[in-house]
């Protein structure tokens, strides 16, 4: 399914006009997880502020990651929402739930090995492509974000144990 306004107009922010040379470097403090890589934006989002908070915001989160729960809860409206195969989170408190979970069992695979391989917004909408091998081979999040929070955040990934 096509977004309307975004058919051939994606592009990689590092050639686009606006943010020529502009690489994408997210660091886990704690961690020391990085990642460089392409980032895309259907025109319509690269014009408007929309498309930049939304870009600032998922970048936010990779960076905070390592900080802990309260860090990242910081990032979430109050009611938002976070579906994962182990079932939907609804308020900062379950969220809080999962990411203690996270932070404890699945952070430490992606200290050593993620790589982003997909970054694209597209107006309050982002998604995120991404590996951690060997234990991860691919990996995915959407984020919608509304008003620089997060109002939903899809994820899921395939862990090789």
């Amino acid at each position: 399914m096509a977004i309307q306004g975004a058919r051939d107009d994606t592009r990689n922010l590092s050639t686009g006009s606006d943010f020529d040379g502009m690489q994408v470097e997210l660091i886990c403090p704690t961690v020391s997880m990085q990642c460089s890589q392409q980032v895309t934006r259907a025109k319509a989002g690269m014009t408007g502020a929309r498309g930049k908070n939304t870009e600032l915001a998922v970048r936010n989160y990779l960076k905070t990651l390592g900080q802990g729960t309260e860090s990242i809860l910081e990032l979430y409206a109050q009611d938002a929402i976070l579906l994962t195969p182990k079932g939907p989170f609804q308020g900062q408190e379950a969220i809080a739930d999962f990411y203690e979970e996270y932070l404890r069992d699945t952070l430490p695979l992606l200290a050593s090995s993620y790589s982003l391989i997909r970054f694209d917004v597209v107006g309050e909408a982002a998604y995120l492509n991404w590996s951690a091998e060997p234990s991860i081979p691919t990996g995915s999040d959407t984020f919608l974000v509304h008003e620089g929070l997060i109002v939903l955040h899809t994820t899921h990934l395939h862990l090789v144990n």
